[in-house]
Parts: C-alpha cells; structure tokens; sequence
C-alpha cells in the first residue's frame, strides 16, 4: 500500500502458503517474510522484484515473526509446537530452536540489550532471550493469555495485550520489574503498539472494534476510535508520518489514523 495514500500498489501471490498471521520487513535487504499458520512455514520475497523467493519450513502454527535487518536474522514464534525458531532469512539456514514456554505468540527485538521478547500465550509470561542464540535469559509473569507485545526503547517498556486477563502488562526493561501486572480493560486486548514520538499506547480490541488509546507516561485513557470487523490479527505505527494501520480480517479493509 501507498502509505500516506491507502492506495493499493501491489499484490504478491505466496503459492505454497496459508494462514499468513505475522510479516517482518529486513528493510535493509529489501525483504519481506510472513509467517503461515496452516503451512507451517514462512514466506521470503523479494520486495525489489516483488517475487516469492521461497517457503522455508519452521515450527508448527507459525503466529510472530521479527527479523533483526543488521544481521538478517528472522525470530519465529510457533505457537503449537512451543518453539522459537531462529534462521538466516537469505540463506533459509537454522541457527537454533529453543523452547517457548506455552504457546508462543508474538516477538519483539531489543538490540541495544542484546535481547529479544516473546509472548507465551499459555503459560501468562513474556520469556527474556539472547538474540543471536536464543538462549533463555528469565521470564517475566503478565496477566492471562498474553499475545500482543509492544517495545518502546525511548521509555524502556514492554506492554502486552492480556486476552484472557482483558488487560495490559506494563513492563520496566531497566530492572525487567513489573510495573502494572493487570492493568484491566474493557475487553479483551489482541493486539498493542506504541508511539515514542507522540506517547501514545495503541490497543485494539476486536469485540467491541475499538481502537483504545492511551498516554504512556501516566497511562490515562484517552480515546476510543471506530474500526473494523476482526482486528485481532494487525496493528502496525509509521513513527515518520504518525500514521496508526489495523487489519481488519472480517472487512477485508485495513483502518488508517492520524496520529498527533
């Protein structure tokens, strides 16, 4: 899509591929690779040719992906088989697979600590791992059923989406503290992104198709704003324009804000 336009621009077949739930953009590369849940793989395209360079097997029920676009390492949250797979994007190549800690969601990468974060949907935990091995560093408990996670590194936060909770966990990265376990809403959470620049927490809530705003620092409510059917699935923040995209699965639309 045309960002500032919400025209679309192209579209890209992923023959081989179903159920695509998660994308990561190596912008560095000029690659694009999605996560698909019924194949049990993720896709690779080239985004200059705009071709399917390949499907490339992982764990079962790929959800999350991430990838690191200064060392092209893509991070792979497989929520059925409980794993976390790490690969070379380019070269399909497997650096390890490390145990999530029940049903693994979402991930987040944290360069500046040397770490990335991962969202265990059963097991009501964020895990701490190395970024280049995996290696389990701590878990952090949250509220029920987190999936959604969202970093700020400006305000060294962490926020998970508590679906079973129907609440926020607020996370302080300096001391990996909790600073608010349940921090409850009214509904329940899929999704949560932020915006340094403005202080803005973003929370999508697909039942009530809300779009709950908040302020980071003090954690006031601050709007509430219309979007589409099933918005469980997409929420992304342009920092540059402060534009603010959902997907909503159900509509076949995404919703576009204006973000101040």
């Amino acid at each position: 899509m045309n960002g500032a336009t919400g025209a679309v621009v192209q579209k890209i077949m992923l023959p081989g591929a179903s159920g695509g739930n998660g994308a990561a953009l190596d912008a560095i590369r000029g690659q694009l690779y999605v996560a698909n849940q019924l194949t049990n793989n993720i896709s690779r395209v080239d985004l200059v040719s705009g071709r399917l360079m390949g499907n490339i097997p992982v764990g079962r029920q790929p959800n999350g992906i991430a990838v690191d676009d200064a060392t092209g390492i893509v991070y792979i949250a497989n929520s059925d088989s409980n794993t976390i797979t790490l690969l070379e994007g380019i070269t399909a190549r497997w650096l390890a697979q490390v145990a999530g800690d029940g049903e693994p969601s979402f991930v987040v990468l944290d360069r500046d600590r040397g770490r990335f974060y991962v969202t265990n949907c059963l097991g009501a935990t964020v895990t701490v791992h190395q970024l280049t091995t995996g290696a389990l560093q701590a878990k952090i408990a949250t509220g029920g059923g987190p999936y959604g996670i969202a970093f700020d590194p400006l305000r060294s936060r962490l926020y998970t989406a508590n679906r079973d909770g129907r609440s926020l966990t607020v996370i302080d990265l300096r001391t990996d503290r909790v600073l608010i376990k349940d921090m409850l809403l009214p509904c329940a959470p899929h999704q949560a992104a932020v915006n340094p620049t403005s202080g803005h927490l973003f929370v999508v809530c697909a039942e009530t198709q809300q779009l709950h705003i908040y302020h980071q620092d003090t954690l006031a409510w601050l709007a509430a704003l219309p979007i589409g059917r099933g918005a469980g699935g997409g929420l992304a923040v342009d920092q540059a324009s402060g534009r603010v995209y959902v997907s909503n699965a159900e509509d076949n639309t995404i919703t576009v804000i204006q973000d101040s």
